[in-house]
């Protein structure tokens, strides 16, 4: 698509930033892509990005305080963690990261409020589950991992 900052590299997930002021993209070849989105929607690349993230990048979550960004490195095994500037969009890597994690399935990275936990699907039928500390580091919830029915299977914890 002409004029389209999507159009030289292989997109892998997406997401949009709580405040609607930027979008990240996972690149399976180059690590994350961040753009900054102005009143009419259109998109700039951030200095600095593309920002380097782990073998095969495959989704890409952002905690819902806009705090921090993680994608699963399929290929690697782990996930790279970010912190998020509010002002600017740019990611920094988090203390720690990247982060092992057991055989992970492609575009399988949840986040969500309250304990902000982290989940990934295994190939397995099971579900890991890690919380979010406050410098953005993932550490396994008790009990990880979860039986679950199918490798498509979604869980929450309360």
């Amino acid at each position: 698509m002409a004029g389209s900052p999507f159009a030289s590299f292989l997109a892998t997930g997406l997401k949009v930033h709580p405040s609607g002021k930027y979008i990240y993209v996972s690149d399976e070849v180059n690590g994350i892509r961040a753009f900054s989105i102005n009143g009419m929607g259109a998109l700039a690349e951030i200095a600095g990005s593309p920002f380097a993230a782990g073998n095969e990048p495959f989704g890409v979550s952002v905690d819902f305080e806009g705090r921090f960004l993680y994608t699963a490195n399929f290929v690697s095994n782990d996930v790279s963690g970010f912190s998020i500037d509010t002002n600017t969009g740019k990611l920094s890597p988090v203390p720690g990261s990247p982060f092992a994690v057991a055989p992970l399935q492609r575009k399988r990275l949840w986040t969500r409020s309250g304990c902000t936990s982290t989940f990934l699907t295994r190939l397995t039928n099971t579900v890991r589950a890690y919380s979010i500390n406050l410098n953005g580091g993932l550490t396994a919830v008790s009990g990880s991992p979860f039986a679950a029915t199918a490798a498509e299977d979604v869980m929450t914890i309360p």
